[in-house]
Parts: C-alpha cells; sequence; structure tokens
C-alpha cells in the first residue's frame, strides 16, 4: 500500500474538501469539529449523512424543474454477496440534459 503524498489525501478528504468550498453546511459541520483527521469512523458517517442531505436536496430541487424525468434501477450483488441496488435519474433542467446516480 503507497503512502499518500501531502498533495493528494485520499478520495475521502480530497471530495471532502471540494464539499466544503461549496456547501456552507458541510464547510461548518468540518469548523465545529476541533482536530479533524478524517479516521473516526463516526465523524465519517455523520459527514457522509451530511453531504447526502445536500445531494438529495439538490437532486430533489432540479427533480421538481423537470418535465419529464427517466428513472432507472439495477441490483447486482457485491462480493460479500449483499444486494446492491443503483439508480440513475435522467432529466432536462434549462435545455441541459442532467444525470445522476
Amino acid at each position: 500500500m503507497r503512502a499518500i503524498s501531502q498533495k493528494n489525501k485520499g478520495n475521502y478528504l480530497e471530495i471532502l474538501d471540494m464539499l466544503a468550498q461549496e456547501e456552507q453546511f458541510v464547510r461548518e459541520k468540518l469548523e465545529s469539529i476541533s482536530g479533524f483527521k478524517g479516521t473516526s469512523s463516526e465523524i465519517k458517517n455523520e459527514l457522509i449523512e451530511c453531504a447526502t442531505l445536500v445531494v438529495k436536496e439538490t437532486i430533489q430541487k432540479e427533480l421538481d424543474l423537470a418535465e419529464f424525468v427517466s428513472v432507472q434501477a439495477d441490483e447486482t450483488l457485491d462480493v460479500s454477496c449483499k444486494s446492491q441496488m443503483s439508480v440513475i435519474f435522467r432529466y432536462c433542467v434549462n435545455d441541459s440534459v442532467q444525470e445522476r446516480f
């Protein structure tokens, strides 16, 4: 396993930083956590829940504006034989086709 350099903090922390730049709610949550390292599973779960809420609200607003919506659902088993489902929404907002997973 290779070490993570200072420039590359790993996918989870990089995505979290990017999300915090755009979303005040996430930024405030990160600022309220002293000594954040991103390694605690409890903190990770809270931040994932927070990010999920932001994404859900954004998609819901876009879906409310769309005249037509296409929904595609697919299910498969992962390596531990647990069922995993993906849902894709496709819709058009302001003459732009959006696709959300």
